[in-house]
């Protein structure tokens, strides 16, 4: 729930068992907590079972810290720091039951404005809550103005309210402003002020309530009735409240917590009958600033509701004061409230342990057998709504553990016959880690704009960049899942032409674009509705969470018309020019996971796009993850690239199209089960295949890892070069082709030439001149293993009888996404065995761009750059036996590691490296000259550089 949802006039919310409603953080506007809100005449209907409740919590709910909580206020930031409480709004229903508040049409509930509560309908009904859990909650809005946990405005008895818990909310738990809906079976632990509390004429009946106020809240019960002043306003408050218990928070409690477990002031009238009050830290009932009630140990059911009636069979007990009058102005006459002053008897309750902090599975509140709460006078009522009892309390009997299957108390483990299975993980990823704030990103960053690696960003809608927009190292941005419901577009991060993106991070501290989905819970092929004025569905699961990264600049392209260029899910902001040395800023350690999200019938967003950006642009150690779509595309440009890996995407690693000009260098892809190709480099625009600037990728030092004999898509190539592109590939290392895939395919040609003898630097490349003008040059050095046939040549493309290497390069490990069973089989190396074909035979790179190197592939001996950073690093599936026995500090981690510009590798530098593991060719472990027989053990991966999930 990311927003105020309104049920509105005539209209049915039902929410269906065991359903969880997670709510943001942070409103929108900022101002406005989320929260659940039943207008007039709308209707909730809500019915959990004990088995399968209903739940309201925020996203990362069970954490703890001593900070000040201070959520949701009009700040652009928002210090929602690790606490238990004030994590969102809370859920109100606003009925037109009589209340003391006057004009009905200016009631507002606090936090909630324009919507009125109240009319003269005492059996109005605003539908049904039955085990309803609303945890977390009661966000501050302002200086003390905070939402409640359950708000009931004007809410008459045609409501029905059994079995709902309030927890932790920071907030009131249950607050009833007039009206008159009785309510049964009502939990309140540990919020922040008063667990039940009364205003305006509330008449309800209510019966078996529990409460604990914890060491941090207020009263058990805070019953008003004065309105504007006057302590004899009509309706009188008259809550008729049977059979409750509360527990104070004994010796260690707050010194609100001594003002008295109940507290009954201003005119309030009622009933209170088989009332246990324990625990307190000093006076058990307050009765104060009273008006003309009668007030008494005799019931007056004549006199209703101008009495106020305590049973002096209730208990109360570890009060040093039972009763008091109050003080000064609000002093108020005697009225001779008797109780019973003995230990009630509880099963399991300890005066030494009273809040959640120190609580455990042996605690019971339950009355035992023979117990004061079970002998003596026990109240009955001839009223229907009033159930037989044995004991009083909240519990009707030793056995009557009402909470044992829902509760906060059972589902935490702090609660004896608890049959709840546990509290579910929040399937959200910790925003909060380390003590950050929150702070929302969507709009337009317009003026310079700097980020703080000190707080956790919300990606709520597509960010636009026209100025610069500075990320420091560390940072990471947690995307929304994109909206289900026609015209929602998906979160995204957008450089405009001329805006700038300075996104530096380091191997150790890295800058993360991901979705606020923890890794845990994509693992799942369930479904969730991730907003709710949305009534689509959306998969979890690994992919397509959110949009991604793009970058729009002013270089050439191949479209024509640049003002009307727009990449796919972005409408209205054109790329394309004819500045190729523009500049979009700067990318270093980013890293952009779980992204692609579907937009239209086949149009889903990249994981990083260019579309125009020029050669002025850095981008080096950029890494795509399981992105629906493809990994890195390229719209025309020249930005050169370095040290980028693709993992686990959707569609193609590379891909290439509209003109595209710019070098490579070390780069990484694993097509994995369900992807499609490693590249797929394209030139042709509006049907030209010799449209120009012709395409042509130089890219050098790359590795793709195919999907081999599980892929999902039986027969496509690793590499697919078509549509008249032209192109530079040298020291490519094609694997795991599983003998079924093509390596190389070339169709759909223009007049490129087609060569495997690289032209000398002279020869034009396609950018300029006449449509034969460009070459394709695809070199025999380059290692194509396993493939079934090596190339293939299609579609108006001749056979030019192409060869290349065909040894096995010896990478070895787990190619898949799902670890391939976990264990050190699990493993990936993907440098190329020491002696074999990855290391003879290999090219000089042209100048200037390219780093001189003595190996193909992405990955020589001592050069693993993907440790520390990559998705494959985070979830430990790299084997190497630094990662492995490397310290979890990030001054260890931060080790020296070999220069990329090194003139030479020598591959005796890798012999203290390890692979052991499942050959691709036999599935049998082997070791080789560079790398010992047997696996390091695991390392636990480091919190220093743990951004997400």
């Amino acid at each position: 729930m990311s927003c105020q949802v309104f049920v509105l006039d005539g209209v049915t919310l039902t929410i269906e068992r065991g359903t969880t409603i997670y709510a943001m953080p942070v409103g929108s506007p900022a101002s406005e907590a989320p929260a659940l809100v039943v207008e007039q005449g709308g209707r909730l209907m809500a019915e959990g079972t004990a088995a399968d409740p209903i739940t309201f919590t925020a996203f990362n709910p069970e954490e703890t810290d001593d900070s000040t909580v201070v959520t949701d206020t009009g700040a652009s930031v928002v210090d929602t720091v690790l606490e238990t409480r004030g994590k969102w709004g809370g859920l109100i229903l606003l009925g037109r039951a009589p209340t003391s508040a006057g004009s009905y049409a200016s009631n507002f509930i606090e936090g909630i404005s324009g919507r009125p509560y109240g009319g003269s309908d005492p059996a109005d009904s605003s539908g049904s809550l039955k085990y309803v859990r609303v945890w977390h909650g009661g966000a501050a809005i302002g200086a003390d103005n905070e939402i409640n946990g359950i708000t009931f405005g004007g809410v008459g008895s045609g409501t029905t309210v059994e079995h709902c818990e309030v927890a932790f909310n920071l907030d009131d738990g249950f607050e009833f402003f007039g009206g008159t809906v009785n309510v049964k079976w009502l939990s309140v632990l540990f919020v922040g002020d008063d667990a039940f509390d009364s205003d305006e004429g509330y008449q309800g009946k209510g019966q078996f309530l529990f409460a604990m106020t914890g060491e941090d809240g207020n009263h058990g019960t805070e019953m008003d009735s004065k309105t504007g002043g006057n302590l004899n306003s009509q309706p009188r408050s008259h809550p008729a409240f049977y059979s409750m218990t509360i527990l104070g928070g004994g010796s260690a409690a707050s010194g609100a917590n001594a003002d008295g477990l109940m507290r009954l002031r201003e005119g309030t009238g009622g009933s209170f009958g088989n009332v246990v009050l324990a625990y307190g830290s000093g006076i058990g009932v307050r009765n104060d600033d009273c008006g003309s009630e009668s007030r008494g140990i005799t019931l007056l059911p004549e006199q209703f509701p101008d009495f106020l009636f305590f049973s002096p069979n209730n208990v109360i007990y570890g009060a040093s004061t039972p009763f008091s009058y109050g003080s000064g102005a609000k002093t108020c006459s005697s009225a001779g409230f008797a109780a019973r002053l003995a230990d009630p008897g509880f099963a399991g309750v300890s005066a030494a342990c009273l809040d959640y902090t120190c609580l455990g599975s042996s605690f019971s509140p339950l009355p035992t057998a023979g117990s004061e709460m079970c002998s003596g006078a026990i109240d009955s009522s001839t009223d229907p709504f009033y159930e037989g009892v044995a004991c009083k309390g909240a519990f009707a009997s030793p056995s009557d553990n009402w909470l044992s299957e829902y509760s906060w108390l059972a589902c935490a483990g702090k609660m004896a016959g608890s049959t709840c299975a546990g509290i579910a993980p929040s399937p959200f990823a910790q925003l909060q880690a380390d003590g950050q704030t929150i702070a929302r990103l969507g709009g337009d960053v317009d003026s310079a704009t700097t980020l703080s690696a000190d707080t956790s960003y919300l990606l709520t809608s597509q960010l636009f960049i026209s100025a610069s927009l500075t990320i420091p190292p560390g940072t990471t941005i947690y995307a929304m899942p994109t909206g289900q419901a026609p015209g929602d577009v998906a979160p995204a991060i957008v450089v405009e032409q001329g805006g700038r993106l300075i996104a530096e991070g380091t191997a150790v501290r890295p800058i993360t674009m991901t979705t606020v989905l923890s890794e845990a819970a994509l693992a799942s092929s369930e479904q969730a509705q991730t907003d709710t004025a949305n009534p689509g569905l959306t998969n979890l699961g690994e992919r397509g969470k959110w949009g991604g990264l793009v970058l729009l600049g002013r270089a050439p392209t191949s479209a024509g018309s640049y003002a009307s260029n727009f990449i796919e899910g972005i409408s209205g902001k054109p790329y394309g020019g004819s500045d190729p040395g523009d500049s979009s800023g700067s990318l270093k350690y980013v890293r952009v996971w779980h992204g692609g999200a579907i937009i239209g019938a086949d149009n889903e967003i990249n994981g990083i796009t260019f579309g125009g950006v020029g050669s002025g642009t850095t981008v080096e150690h950029c890494e795509v993850a399981l992105n629906l779509d493809d990994g890195f595309e390229f719209f025309g440009g020249t930005v050169n690239v370095k040290w980028l890996s693709a993992l686990f995407v959707g569609d193609d690693a590379f891909d290439v199209d509209e003109g595209y000009q710019g070098s490579g260098q070390f780069l990484f892809a694993m097509v994995g089960v369900d992807g499609n190709h490693g590249t797929e480099i394209d030139s042709k625009t509006g049907g030209n295949l010799n449209s120009q600037p012709r395409s042509h990728p130089a890219f050098y030092s790359m590795t793709i890892i195919g999907g081999g004999t599980r892929s999902a898509r039986d027969s496509n190539a690793i590499m697919r070069l078509r549509e008249g592109t032209g192109g530079k590939f040298g020291n490519v290392i094609l694997a795991n082709a599983g003998g079924q895939h093509t390596g190389v395919e070339v169709r759909d040609c223009g007049s490129e030439t087609r060569t495997q003898d690289l032209p000398a630097p002279s020869v034009s490349i396609g950018q300029v001149g006449t449509p034969d003008s460009g070459y394709l040059f695809f070199s025999k050095n380059n290692v194509v293993a396993g493939a079934n046939p090596p190339f293939s040549f299609d579609r108006g493309c001749p056979d030019e009888g192409w060869q290349a290497v065909y040894a096995d390069p010896g990478i070895y490990g787990c190619f898949y996404e799902d670890g391939c069973g976990g264990g050190g089989s699990g493993r990936l190396d993907p440098r190329p065995t020491c002696g074999g074909s990855g290391w003879t035979g290999v090219d000089d790179p042209p100048p200037s761009f390219f780093a001189p190197v003595s190996y193909k592939g992405a990955f020589g001996a001592g050069n693993l750059w993907l440790e520390d950073w990559s998705y494959l690093a985070e979830q430990d599936r790299l084997a190497t036996s630094a990662r492995a026995a490397s310290s979890t500090s990030a001054a260890t981690s931060a080790r020296t590691r070999p220069s990329s510009r090194r003139r030479r590798t020598s591959c005796r530098a890798r012999s203290s490296s390890w692979t052991a593991s499942r050959s691709p060719s036999s599935g049998a472990p082997r070791s080789t000259p560079c790398r010992s027989a047997a696996p390091p053990p695991r390392r636990p991966r480091s919190s220093s550089s743990r951004a997400a999930g």
